[in-house]
Parts: C-alpha cells; sequence; structure tokens
C-alpha cells in the first residue's frame, strides 16, 4: 500500500500511465496556466470560485488532466458569427 508520500511523489511526475488508453497526464497550475496564457494566480482564482476545469487534489497538490484541459477549451470555445449573423 503506498503512503501519502509515495502518491505524491508519483503526482509530482506529472504523468500516471495507467496503460494504453487509460493513460492519463496530469500537470501541475503552472503548467496549466502557461497552457492557457493566463497566471496560476487565475488557476487559484477559479478553484475558489468553483469555476474553471476540473482538478485533481492528491493531499496539498493540485493536478490537471490535459484531457480535462483540452476539453474545458471545447465546451467554451466561441465561433464568431458572420456577417449575415450565420455560422
Amino acid at each position: 500500500m503506498n503512503t501519502v508520500a509515495e502518491v505524491a511523489r508519483e503526482v509530482k511526475k506529472a504523468e500516471i500511465h495507467n496503460g494504453g488508453e487509460n493513460s492519463m497526464k496530469l500537470i501541475n497550475e503552472k503548467q496549466a496556466a502557461e497552457m492557457f496564457g493566463c497566471t496560476a494566480s487565475t488557476f487559484r482564482k477559479w478553484r475558489l470560485q468553483g469555476k474553471g476545469p476540473a482538478f485533481c487534489r492528491v493531499g496539498r497538490l493540485v493536478r490537471y488532466s490535459e484531457s480535462d484541459l483540452l476539453a474545458y477549451l471545447e465546451d467554451n470555445r466561441v465561433e464568431p458569427m458572420t456577417a449575415g449573423g450565420v455560422r
């Protein structure tokens, strides 16, 4: 059985391999912020407000799944309207 410290070390590596299609890459809030073009404090504010992408918490560590971040971006995508008002 893994201790909390062992799990935290594994999460810090930023990758969890469950094998095959179930692999999930986890990144920290600084990396997530870079991906979104904002600051890590924006992600902290979103968490406090119950907004933003889903995240994982292991002890005091916060990690984001790359697939959750991409899904969040896709869910919040806005397509501009053409001059005729049609997308």
